[in-house]
């Protein structure tokens, strides 16, 4: 019988990297360095370069988060920079962004063929970074997906586990529901998910809430057809962005819109909270809910959709600031954070 510190890392961990946008950075470094000598400080200054730009727009939005990230940044004298360039790097290669040949950056030609499509076709950009990462090393990252799937693709947490400290309890509720990899690789890899839109969740008074947001079809398995996107994988496909009729989304939004008003019309409503309750409802990423708002906002015959911009007053629940990073834009310069619904005179 294996003890439980063997079952609960089955699965293996995963390296400290969250976001989509510093795997793209990655990408455009492994193809610009290439034949060049490996410098960990390059990758320092890149993580450094992707942390400004999230944690600014953080702080614009939120008027919240860690300022002292900020401030950190430079001072190469910091373990927590040192720390994430480690982890980054072996990421990079344990995925196949690059290699360090004889002290020298090497390029796969599959990751100078992404570099071109993030400039050309960024939707399959994406798709090849998913496939990259699904199909690597790390088998976490794909048997979270499946292992979500198989548990009917929703995953409650209860509030008593916030706290993600060894005394928490939050270690051994992972393992007796089967998540078979450490705590920080487990929220590192919901992150990474949802920052690809293949996982959403929302966090409540009681519990957190995880959705499954993609399908995985097993090779010569019949597909549900209910997703638009089909990214193929050595041993089948993975469906994502979840087919919905204008409609349907439009009924979803006016309904999670009337509650939060309590059944009026013409307030002004927290777009994330909005966005919780639709996406919950219609399981969907935000990313998606983002693009079906900004859709439904050029017109629509049944509501007026007014979008404005504010600084949002959120409370430190974990997650919560990361979603704030996530929001439809209009434009460069404007975020939307707040919305309106307005019923259309016929």
């Amino acid at each position: 019988m294996k003890k439980r510190s063997d079952t609960v890392c089955q699965w293996g961990s995963v390296r400290k990297v969250r976001s989509k946008s510093q795997i793209v950075k990655l990408v455009q470094y492994s193809v610009t360095h290439s034949g060049k000598i490996f410098s960990s400080q390059n990758i320092r200054t890149l993580i450094e370069k992707d942390r400004v730009k999230r944690e600014s727009m953080r702080l614009l939005i939120t008027q919240m988060g860690p300022r002292r990230a900020l401030r950190q940044l430079g001072d190469t004298k910091r373990r927590s920079y040192a720390s994430m360039a480690r982890d980054t790097v072996a990421f990079a290669k344990g995925v196949g962004i690059f290699k360090v040949v004889n002290g020298k950056i090497q390029c796969p030609e599959r990751i100078r063929n992404i570099n071109s499509l993030i400039e050309s076709d960024y939707p399959s950009a994406i798709d090849s970074l998913i496939e990259l990462i699904l199909a690597s090393r790390y088998k976490a990252y794909f048997l979270f997906i499946s292992h979500l799937q198989e548990i009917g693709g929703h995953f409650h947490i209860p509030r008593r586990f916030k706290g993600r400290t060894g005394i928490s309890g939050i270690k051994d509720y992972l393992m007796e529901n089967e998540f078979q990899t450490d705590v920080a690789s487990f929220y590192t890899i919901r992150d990474l998910l949802y920052d690809f839109s293949l996982l959403n969740w929302r966090m409540q008074k009681d519990r957190e809430h995880l959705c499954l947001t993609c399908e995985f079809v097993p090779e010569k398995a019949e597909s549900s057809g209910n997703y638009c996107r089909n990214l193929k994988l050595r041993n089948g496909s993975i469906l994502y962005e979840r087919k919905i009729s204008t409609n349907s989304f439009e009924d979803s939004l006016v309904r999670a819109y009337k509650l939060l008003t309590r059944n009026s019309w013409g307030n002004v409503v927290n777009i994330l909270e909005l966005r919780d309750i639709v996406a919950e409802e219609l399981g969907i990423s935000d990313t998606q809910f983002n693009n079906e708002l900004l859709a439904l906002a050029k017109g629509s015959p049944e509501v007026i959709v007014e979008l404005s911009r504010g600084t949002l007053f959120l409370g430190r629940s974990s997650g919560v600031l990361i979603k704030g990073l996530n929001l439809p834009q209009i434009n460069a310069e404007m975020y939307v954070t707040y919305v309106r619904l307005l019923k259309r005179r016929k």
